[in-house]
């Protein structure tokens, strides 16, 4: 459900559909979006932050695939993309950054296994996608409610 706290959020879901567990923002992004304001950019967010500014919220997640040490669909908050072993997309989000200050920007990346072309989802991540949106929620509401 959403109220004045979810929606002075803004979730962008990330991923491209066609590289296996890439796709993983846009689907916990369709799981969420009852209780958060989530825009779908798949690989490209510059191209909606006007969109984003236009709601203007206090805070913006970015919601993406990484690869990090740990287990296929852990879910990590981060401050800064580049803090991930490796990060699934070439966005300048040092340059997205700058257009949206003053807003607080937070990085969720979850755990992936595979990104390569032609794959779908790895069927790991399918089993945990419930409660890998779950953890994403919890992770946002803790943002939110200590607004750390």
């Amino acid at each position: 459900m959403q109220n004045s706290s979810n929606l002075n959020s803004v979730v962008v879901a990330l991923g491209n559909p066609l590289k296996g567990d890439d796709a993983i923002g846009i689907e916990i992004g369709k799981l969420i979006e009852k209780k958060f304001n989530v825009i779908f950019a798949f690989t490209s967010p510059d191209a909606y932050i006007s969109k984003i500014k236009k709601l203007n919220p206090k805070f913006v997640f970015f919601l993406d695939a990484a690869i990090f040490n740990g287990e296929v669909g852990e879910v990590k908050l981060i401050k800064s993309p580049f803090n991930f072993e490796k990060s699934t997309h070439a966005i300048d989000f040092t340059f997205i950054e700058s257009l949206l200050k003053p807003i607080h920007i937070r990085y969720i990346g979850v755990n992936v296994k595979s990104i390569s072309y032609g794959e779908e989802i790895s069927t790991k991540l399918k089993e945990k996608l419930p409660k890998v949106a779950e953890n994403v929620e919890e992770l946002i509401f803790g943002v939110l409610d200590n607004q750390i």
